[in-house]
């Protein structure tokens, strides 16, 4: 399976994301995730990303312009790097970074990328609980409905 990533575009996109996704939050980012099951093993698979900073945040555009390269430049090595299927079952993703430093070189790559590689692992960690949970939970049903006399 070979997986790329494909910025989100438009405002609505963003909002439907955070009002659907699983919503995953650390320190420092609030992460948005729509993931898709129905994923086979020889396609090659978009992940849609985004990423956002509020004005709130981050008062000066140079600052929130440099945490928004990071976060991108940050998601696009980890999905190089872990082009497995575990980040196959994630459609689309938006990243909403929080805290915001005081200046523009008190932030790195070094510093955002383990944030979002905790957010994403987190985010997987939890969506296969549930998988698991519900798959249990089928299986608990199944097991009831066989055990009843006719």
């Amino acid at each position: 399976m070979t997986i790329y990533c494909k910025p989100i575009k438009g405002y609505n996109s963003f909002s439907t994301l955070f009002k659907e996704g699983m919503k995953v939050k650390t320190y420092n980012i609030l992460c948005s995730v729509k993931f898709n099951d129905n994923v086979v093993e020889k396609e090659t698979h978009p992940i849609y990303y985004g990423v956002t900073i509020s004005k709130r945040n981050a008062k000066k555009a140079i600052l929130r312009n440099r945490v928004k390269r990071l976060l991108r430049e940050s998601f696009r090595t980890l999905v190089k790097e872990h082009n497995n299927k575990q980040l196959g079952m994630i459609d689309s993703i938006v990243f909403a970074w929080q805290i915001a430093p005081k200046h523009k070189n008190d932030i790195a790559l070094n510093d955002v990328l383990p944030a979002v590689q905790k957010v994403l692992a987190k985010a997987l960690a939890i969506h296969t609980n549930k998988k698991k949970i519900t798959n249990e939970a089928q299986l608990q049903n199944n097991i009831h409905k066989s055990n009843k006399i006719i």
